[in-house]
Parts: structure tokens; C-alpha cells; sequence
């Protein structure tokens, strides 16, 4: 199912990650044995802030206890994307 949704993906230069992180949740709850999440970007979200994205994961990870791992490609994410995996007992990684 990942592999589906990720060809279908297409760059529109934008990184919407409160929305692709809403909807990780809300697959997260249908089903239950999910317990990772892996967030790759270049980039810090740009439909919240980044103090706004980091409380929207808390509020929504909190009850679940999901492992956030991160992978930072370049651009201007990487401290964004830190804070999430450290916050979400995950790992940064930093590609290539």
C-alpha cells in the first residue's frame, strides 16, 4: 500500500507536512499495529508552522506512542526535522 501511494506522488515544490502527517494518523488509528513512521523531506512544513506541526504530533502521537524517524535530503528542514524525531523517541538521519 506504500509503495502505491508513494508512484503516485509528484513534486508540486511545496511541503505540506501537517496534512501528510494528518493523514499517517489517521491510518494510524484503522490500523492498530502500525507503531513507525517515516518522515523524508527537504524542507520545513509550509501548511503550519513549525511550532504548530510539532504540537499538532504531540497532541496526535502522544496516546499512540509512534517512533517518528526522520531522513533530512537538504533544504532548510534539518533542525525541524531533529526536533521531531527527538520529541517521537525516533531517529534523523541526513541522506547523502
Amino acid at each position: 500500500r506504500a509503495l502505491r501511494f508513494v508512484e503516485r506522488l509528484s513534486p508540486g515544490g511545496g511541503t505540506p507536512m501537517a496534512t501528510a502527517l494528518q493523514h499517517a494518523f489517521e491510518e494510524l488509528v484503522a490500523e492498530e499495529n502500525v507503531d513507525t513512521i517515516y518522515l523524508l523531506s527537504d524542507g520545513e512544513p509550509n501548511d503550519a508552522t513549525t511550532d504548530q506541526t510539532l504540537l499538532f504530533i504531540r497532541e496526535k502521537n502522544e496516546p499512540l506512542g509512534v517512533a517518528i524517524h526522520t531522513i533530512w535530503v537538504g533544504g532548510e528542514g534539518r533542525e525541524f526535522l531533529m526536533q521531531v524525531a527527538e520529541q517521537n523517541g525516533g531517529f534523523f538521519w541526513e541522506a547523502p
